[in-house]
C-alpha cells in the first residue's frame, strides 16, 4: 500500500492532459496520498503522501484545478488543530505541496471537494464543526489565503453535508446534506454567494424519496438537478 489505498474520490483532468485523484489509505503513513496518471503511458506517480496531525491527513473528496493551474484539495482529518482536517494546495509545475489552512472553528472533517466560482474564488463544505457542530459552508480566497465561514448548517435546514457544492447555470450553489430536514433524512439546499442566503430545497423522506444522501448533484441539459 506505499503507492495508496482505497481511493473514495473521483479523477480530475488538468490541462497538462494528466489525471489527478487521492486516496484515503496507504502510503508511507497508511493516511493516504495523491497521485497522477498518465493515459498515455498508463503510469501512477505518487505525488505527496498524506500523514497524521499536525500533518494534514485522509483525504476522501476530489482535488480540483484552479484558474492559476494549482489544484486544490482537502483533507477530512490531519491538521493543526486536533484532527479537524485541512485545505492544500498542489503545484504541478514544481511539485510543491503547501497546507493553505487548518480548519478550526470554521468547520471540520470535510468529506467533499472544491469548486471555483469566479477567479480567485473556491467554495467547499465542512461536515462537522461550525457554530452547531453541524457542518458549514466556506469561501477561500486563493490569492491571500483567507477562508471564511459563510453558512453554519443546523438540524432544521440539514447538517453533516458530505459531498460537494455544485455551481448550477443560474449561478446558485446546490448540495446536499447526510442528515437534517423535517424528516431528520438528510436535505438538498440552495446557496446564494451572492447575498449568502441559505434556502431548503426539499427534505428527503426514506419511503418516498429516499435517506441520508451522500453525494454531489449534477445539471442535465433540461436544467434539472
Amino acid at each position: 500500500t506505499a503507492t495508496g489505498a482505497y481511493p473514495q474520490s473521483s479523477l480530475v483532468e488538468a490541462t497538462n492532459g494528466k489525471f489527478y485523484g487521492v486516496t484515503q489509505w496507504g502510503g508511507v503513513d497508511g493516511q493516504g496520498v495523491l497521485f497522477e496518471f498518465d493515459p498515455v503511458t498508463g503510469v501512477v506517480t505518487k505525488l505527496h503522501d498524506f500523514g497524521w496531525a499536525p500533518v494534514p491527513g485522509r483525504p476522501i473528496g476530489s482535488p480540483m484545478q484552479a484558474s492559476n493551474g494549482k489544484l486544490y484539495g482537502m483533507t477530512s482529518y490531519g491538521g493543526a488543530h486536533f484532527n479537524r482536517g485541512a485545505l492544500y494546495e498542489y503545484d504541478i509545475s514544481t511539485s510543491t505541496f503547501t497546507v493553505k489552512h487548518n480548519f478550526d472553528n470554521d468547520g471540520r472533517n470535510p468529506e467533499g471537494g472544491l469548486i471555483e466560482t469566479n477567479t480567485d474564488t473556491l467554495y467547499g463544505m465542512a461536515t462537522a464543526g461550525g457554530t452547531n457542530d453541524h457542518g458549514t459552508i466556506f469561501e477561500y480566497i486563493v490569492s491571500t489565503g483567507t477562508l471564511t465561514k459563510k453558512h453554519d448548517f443546523n438540524d432544521p435546514d440539514g447538517r453533516n453535508p458530505k459531498g460537494s457544492l455544485f455551481k448550477a447555470t443560474n449561478g446558485k450553489l446546490y448540495g446536499t446534506t447526510n442528515y437534517g430536514g423535517s424528516n431528520f433524512q438528510g436535505t438538498i439546499f440552495k446557496f446564494d454567494i451572492l447575498t449568502g442566503t441559505h434556502t431548503l430545497v426539499h427534505s428527503f423522506h426514506g419511503p418516498t424519496t429516499g435517506k441520508n444522501p451522500w453525494c454531489s448533484l449534477v445539471e442535465s441539459s433540461d436544467g434539472h438537478l
